[in-house]
């Protein structure tokens, strides 16, 4: 309610401004290297706005294009999280379902995309349980204990 209060308040400035100037009557006389250009008050007072805009859009162009790299880093970085988030989330449900060929692919796919994801140590520990491979699932709780947000369940 109040963004609509002073939305609706500054609007009201900014029509008596122009309004202001509107009912005061002028002209602006410019001479510039031998040329001389006059208008009325209002065409000037547009003119520095549609300037002032111009001016705020091209630095906004080139303000993406310097940042433009960052973007595409970080919108490849999520899109590869997402990817590994994926692969976990698939992975767990083979679990689940006792689909072996299934979770090992999707740990394989998590460790490839996102080797620091705890859930994806989790998703390795618990495929090579499922496989009844002991050594690989020793291997990986053991990284789970090296780690503090997974040491306990790598101890467990």
């Amino acid at each position: 309610m109040i963004r609509i209060v002073l939305f609706l308040a500054s609007l009201a400035v900014i029509a008596a401004g122009v309004g202001w100037i509107a009912d005061r009557p002028g002209e602006v006389s410019i001479t510039w290297m031998g040329h001389r250009v006059e208008t009325s008050l209002m065409v000037a007072f547009f003119a520095i706005v549609a300037l002032v805009i111009l001016l705020m859009v091209v630095w906004w162009i080139i303000s993406i294009i310097l940042h433009s790299p960052g973007y595409a880093s970080l919108f490849f970085r999520h899109r590869r999280a997402a990817k590994g988030y994926l692969a976990v989330t698939r992975g767990l449900i083979a679990i689940g379902a006792g689909d072996l060929r299934a979770a090992r692919k999707s740990a394989e796919e998590a460790a490839r995309l996102s080797p620091r994801d705890p859930l994806a140590l989790l998703l390795s520990a618990q495929s090579a349980q499922l496989a009844g491979d002991r050594s690989g699932a020793e291997r990986a709780f053991r990284a789970m204990t090296a780690r503090e947000d997974t040491r306990a369940l790598g101890l467990r």
